[in-house]
């Protein structure tokens, strides 16, 4: 007899397992697209899949379901950081701060706390949500899935675009005395009724929230719900399918989101001609002019503008601008880890600091209902309740003041300084191997030989 798993608990039920799982999808799908390989459709569709999943034993490959999980990178403006100080266990001084993923509310649109876990009571996000095929199993999105997810993100990307385009949000811009919440909740309705025009076939599957196989009706009964009453008034729970992807990574994303996350779909354009020479044909055909003839891409070019150095081959006879490449991508995580660190550093020490405020409080609160006898002889109320928690609050402000001590002394340390230097020495190589040396410091380089 088949064993069955049990069916997945998520506070946002299916309709929000489907949307996350469609942004995803289309992450992956854009990625491959704008990469511009001719390939099979087949393989296109597996090239998808392994960016949605991580490619199969290969440990150093993070699928993007993965990097939603930890809020990473192009995923991360869906999240707030919250921590929490906690005693560890077994009691003394030490304590541990636990961070707590939060999804915004601007983005999944209900009014329940939605957090990142894998912990099946807090019904929240896990890997399965974000990977499994139904709620009632658990098997992996199929390849077909994650390619007809984001194809389907991209259709109503583009009606979103057509939207935009007759709009005061034309130029990619806020208007003045507009928010980037504003901007959702139009988008968001002005798809609503755009959608609702439509009350055949499509209608149903655009605005019902449908992606996964045959596994719709759950979330297609809790559209049919909120939709009760005026056909002009949106639900406050409704979005349309690639909402999530469009906020992310159309035409005006997150203040915090890296420009380069852009999705070339969702760009939006005055000049047809423009448009057109953006396309996949387009990227396809760049591909194939550069292995025919060696010609460099646009890429290659702003790659060497940044180093401000020419395209030479490399000593060793490898890819200059592949080395190039890597040397850019070494400065770019160096600073992405220091402003991470610093972050995570400010963030830390706000917290110890409330916690070692709200301990002070404690002890004095304690200290002020102690009588002189039960300090001078502490061991005849070793019982009294008053006594023990105001030594428990003592300890508690030792542990937080001796995580701040260490936390300063990092600081003043830069214990980060060995991993910048290590990025920093191998972008210094690449670009000595790359740049022509000038007379003094080839002379200085022979000397110390």
């Amino acid at each position: 007899m088949k064993q069955t798993s049990p069916n997945i608990k998520f506070i946002g039920k299916a309709q929000l397992m489907k949307e996350l799982q469609r942004t995803i999808s289309f992450r992956a799908y854009n990625d491959v697209v704008c990469h511009g390989t001719s390939s099979s459709a087949d393989n296109l569709k597996k090239m998808a899949s392994e960016k949605y999943h991580g490619k199969p034993n290969d440990e150093d490959s993070v699928g993007y379901a993965k990097q939603m999980l930890a809020g990473f990178g192009m995923f991360s403006p869906m999240f707030e950081q919250s921590g929490q100080i906690i005693t560890a266990p077994g009691g003394g001084n030490a304590v541990e701060i636990v961070v707590t993923l939060t999804m915004k509310q601007l983005f999944h649109c209900t009014h329940e706390t939605i957090i990142v876990s894998k912990k099946v009571g807090d019904q929240g996000i896990s890997l399965s949500v974000l990977t499994a095929n139904k709620m009632n199993d658990r098997s992996n999105l199929k390849a077909r899935t994650v390619w007809s997810n984001g194809c389907k993100v991209e259709t109503n990307g583009r009606k979103a675009l057509a939207l935009i385009q007759r709009s005061d949000y034309k130029d990619g811009k806020l208007p003045s005395g507009t928010t980037y919440d504003d901007y959702l909740y139009w988008l968001r309705s002005s798809m609503y009724l755009e959608l609702k025009q439509n009350m055949g076939g499509e209608e149903e599957d655009t605005a019902g929230n449908t992606s996964i196989d045959d596994d719709d009706d759950e979330a297609e009964a809790g559209n049919k719900d909120d939709d009760a009453g005026s056909a002009d008034v949106m639900p406050d729970n409704w979005y349309f399918p690639g909402f999530i992807a469009f906020a992310l990574w159309g035409p005006m994303m997150p203040e915090d989101m890296d420009d380069d996350y852009h999705a070339k779909a969702f760009l939006l354009s005055d000049d047809p001609k423009k448009s057109k020479a953006d396309g996949r044909a387009a990227i396809r055909k760049e591909q194939k002019d550069e292995n025919s003839s060696g010609s460099k891409t646009k890429s290659d070019k702003d790659a060497r503008s940044m180093f401000n150095v020419s395209p030479i081959t490399s000593p060793d006879g490898g890819n200059s601008n592949q080395q190039l490449f890597a040397a850019s991508i070494a400065q770019q995580t160096m600073w992405t880890n220091a402003f991470k660190e610093g972050k995570r550093v400010d963030q830390r020490m706000m917290l110890l600091l409330k916690a070692q405020d709200a301990a002070e409080k404690d002890i004095l609160r304690f200290e002020k209902l102690c009588t002189l006898e039960m300090f001078h002889n502490p061991h005849l109320h070793e019982n009294n309740r008053i006594l023990q928690s105001y030594w428990k609050a003592v300890d508690k402000k030792d542990g937080i003041d001796t995580e701040l001590a260490q936390l300063r002394q990092s600081l003043m340390d830069n214990s980060a300084s060995q991993h910048e230097d290590n990025y920093q020495c191998f972008i210094d190589d690449i670009l000595d191997a790359h740049m022509p040396q000038s007379s003094k410091k080839r002379a200085r380089h022979n000397d110390s030989l």
